[in-house]
């Protein structure tokens, strides 16, 4: 039910409902994944950094929980918190062009311009569609001195929102259908 409500926008009327559900199962990492999505939706950054961390304990290699976690670090400027989040996530799915482009947008945080340019060109290599990327490589190489060529990939740069992989989200959309 909570899902459905979830689903059609009822956020307030969701969230009982998925506290409900996180008491009477509280093993399932539906629930808390679930609840941060909604926390994320409505901005209550704080409790759906709390709800992915606690699917995170259920589930310690959820590379959905990792990466939005590790980018919720990074929008707080807390890139030493973002970072072994993004590993881990790369670790267990390393094909997965967020956890890449969370590691190269570390290294930007932390200007180590060069390991930015390493991971944020090996995104683009497994999503060349990945216009969204251009930016922060574009600034990469502008950290390196390279004038000319952090020039040439800002007017690449799109607008695009890069996907991670989310069972659990699409499941949510279904609900609707």
């Amino acid at each position: 039910y909570g899902m459905l409500l979830h689903a059609a926008e009822y956020h307030d009327a969701a969230k009982p409902a998925y506290l409900n559900a996180q008491t009477l199962v509280p093993d399932d990492h539906r629930w808390p994944y679930y609840l941060a999505q909604l926390y994320r939706t409505v901005g209550d950054t704080p409790a759906a950094m709390a709800a992915f961390r606690r699917v995170l304990e259920l589930r310690p290699d959820d590379v959905t929980s990792l990466v939005w976690l590790g980018r919720m670090h990074l929008a707080q400027g807390e890139p030493e918190r973002a970072e072994p989040l993004f590993e881990r996530a790369r670790s267990a799915a390393p094909g997965v062009v967020a956890a890449q482009v969370g590691l190269g947008q570390v290294a930007l945080a932390k200007k180590d311009y060069s390991r930015a340019v390493e991971w944020l060109e090996r995104a683009l290599a497994t999503d060349p569609s990945a216009a969204s990327v251009y930016a922060p490589l574009a600034m990469a190489y502008r950290g390196l001195g390279q004038i000319e060529k952090a020039e040439s990939l800002a007017a690449q740069w799109r607008n695009t929102e890069l996907a991670v992989p989310d069972p659990l989200r699409q499941e949510l959309d279904m609900t609707v259908q």
